[in-house]
Formats: structure tokens, C-alpha cells, sequence
């Protein structure tokens, strides 16, 4: 009777172990996992600080003004860098700075607006260059001329 007993606890205690062994080897997959996703957002995110702090995307002269060595104190940064709107205030925003304008601005926070068209996208339509032009697209004229 007590050597049965005793092989009893010991397959009672051999069961348990091996399903504790189990949900370590799950947790160490788990954790793994995590790991991997945390490495990789990382490295996601310091490539995005990488370009924001680079001001890639932008055209050669606003780099050069705003990040470069020789930034006058008066030059904030960016319209993106100043102006922050999301959810019902974006399209508002959008409207008011022009459309070139917003599209760096859903570039930089990674939003897609509906109906948003890119430069491109407006000369493939027809509509007039943006260096000769100025306004919305439906209300294009021409830039007025500086006088000397």
C-alpha cells in the first residue's frame, strides 16, 4: 500500500512538473515574440525620429532653414512642427493651410484625409503647376509678381 501510495505522489508530482516545463517553454515563446515586436518597433521608431529630425521629405531650402546650423531664433520650425490637430480639427487645418501644405502635414502624423489629392495627382488632372500657380485647385491664380 505505501509503495503505491508513494508511485502515486510520484506521478502526481512528475505530471505537474511537466506541465509547469510546459507553460515555461509558452512563456519563453511569449516573451521572445515580444521581444522581437519591441526590437522592431524600435528600430521603426528611431528611423522615424531619424527622418523628423532630418526633415526628409522636405525641400532642400526649408532644410536648410530650419535645420540648419545657421537657424535664425525667429524660424519656430515647421507648420507641422508648430500647429497640432487631430480628429474634426485635421480637415479644418487642412483647409486653411492649402492643400501642399497639408500633405506634409498627413505625411508627418501618418494620416490619409478622403479626397486628399497630392501634387500630382492635381497636374494629372489638368490643373495648373504649383510654381506658377497659388490656391485650392478649384480657385487657382496666378502668384502675384514681387516689384523690385
Amino acid at each position: 500500500m505505501d509503495v503505491e501510495r508513494a508511485q502515486a505522489q510520484v506521478d502526481l508530482k512528475t505530471r505537474s512538473i511537466t506541465e509547469i516545463e510546459a507553460r515555461i517553454r509558452e512563456h519563453d515563446e511569449s516573451e521572445k515574440k515580444i521581444r522581437e515586436e519591441h526590437a522592431a518597433l524600435e528600430s521603426r521608431r528611431a528611423t522615424l525620429q531619424e527622418l523628423k529630425d532630418k526633415y526628409e521629405g522636405y525641400d532642400e531650402s526649408v532644410r536648410s532653414l530650419v535645420a540648419g546650423p545657421t537657424r535664425p531664433e525667429r524660424i519656430l520650425g515647421t507648420v507641422g512642427d508648430v500647429l497640432h490637430a487631430s480628429g474634426d480639427w485635421l480637415p479644418a487645418l487642412e483647409a486653411s493651410l492649402g492643400e501642399g501644405r497639408a500633405v506634409h502635414r498627413r505625411r508627418a502624423y501618418g494620416c490619409r484625409a478622403e479626397g486628399a489629392a497630392h501634387p500630382w495627382k492635381r497636374a494629372a488632372a489638368g490643373a495648373p503647376p504649383s510654381s506658377r500657380w497659388t490656391g485650392s485647385p478649384g480657385r487657382a491664380r496666378p502668384r502675384s509678381r514681387r516689384r523690385s
